[in-house]
């Protein structure tokens, strides 16, 4: 990816402005973060994972959570690379969690074939070192938990039961729709819905 476009990006007045407030600098600002967003969804390692909308979900709440507990002090021209490595740490995190549900399923002969974090190579986000080694990152990630747990509590019963059990008590979806006495289907259209109004919420706490 090509930043030098994005260096040029006044970051720090831009997320003050959407912090206070400012839908139009939340607008500018998510546009503009826009293509590291999306070079994620062309990672093969995490679209093998994950899946390519789950990539770009994941991505976007990502920067939405950034923009919101951002508190300034990096210059204008090293916030792209502070998002990228921001989205990533989440992506890899997420990965681990499926690895973990997929061996809670026994599923281990199961072997991603759309590549590694070896096999991506260049400026492509690819995941070839843990989270650890982002220690920046995961800590910024921390430090957004909050705000996520503020916005679950305003999802509806089952919304907060699938999105709690699933993404911080690693179940699967079998092990949730069972405690719920419902059908995986239902479980993972309600994890969909659960992430859209998730989006929105902190949106709006944005905004």
């Amino acid at each position: 990816m090509d930043f030098s476009a994005l260096r040029k990006f006044p970051w720090n007045e831009e997320i003050y402005l959407a912090r206070q407030g400012d839908t139009q600098a939340v607008r500018r600002t998510c546009a503009t973060a826009e293509p590291i967003v999306d070079q994620f969804g062309k990672v093969s390692y995490f679209v093998g994972w994950l899946g390519k909308d789950e990539v770009r979900s994941i991505a976007s709440l990502a920067l939405v959570e950034f923009i919101m507990s951002y508190s300034g002090g990096v210059p204008d021209e090293e916030i792209p690379a502070l998002i990228k490595q921001v989205i990533k740490c989440d992506l890899i995190n997420s990965v681990h969690r499926m690895e973990y549900r997929r061996s809670k399923e026994d599923a281990s002969s199961f072997t991603p074939d759309t590549g590694s974090p070896e096999n991506s190579s260049g400026d492509t986000g690819s995941p070839s070192a843990p989270p650890y080694g982002e220690p920046e990152a995961c800590l910024l990630q921390n430090a957004y938990a909050q705000t996520v747990q503020d916005a679950i509590q305003h999802l509806n019963r089952n919304e907060q039961t699938v999105i709690q059990s699933y993404y911080f008590r690693q179940e699967t979806i079998n092990e949730i729709a069972a405690r719920l006495g419902c059908s995986p289907r239902f479980v993972r259209k309600t994890r969909r819905k659960a992430l859209l109004r998730l989006r929105g919420l902190l949106d709006y706490h944005v905004s």
